[in-house]
């Protein structure tokens, strides 16, 4: 449990299952609010599969009014700086795939 990119470990883990499985699926799920260049890049550079990011909302009172501390336009940057290093670096992973759970406070979105 818990959000995986806080543990400093995790790109140890995922060159870890990449040896172990070369063609194995690796992918991730995270709220994405840590998510910076060096993480995207790491991502990228072990060959993520997919990279899933759960959001609460579409705008900045939502999903202020659901997560505590989450700023929706630093988060949506966040998801297009890793469109912008994967075409510096010619790469096609991670695929990004969006969870956005549906309910009483962000329905209407």
């Amino acid at each position: 449990s818990g959000e995986p990119l806080m543990n400093r470990r995790l790109p140890d883990f995922i060159d870890k299952a990449r040896r172990a499985n070369p063609s194995m699926d690796i992918g991730l799920i995270t709220n994405g609010t840590i998510l910076t260049d060096t993480i995207l890049r790491s991502l990228i550079d072990r060959r993520l599969d997919c990279l899933t990011v759960s959001i609460d909302g579409l705008t900045q009172e939502t999903v202020g009014a659901i997560r505590l501390g989450v700023n929706v336009e630093k988060l949506f940057a966040r998801l297009e700086a890793l469109a912008a290093l994967k075409q510096e670096l010619g790469a096609r992973l991670p695929l990004l795939q969006l969870n956005y759970m549906v309910g009483y406070g962000n329905y209407r979105e």
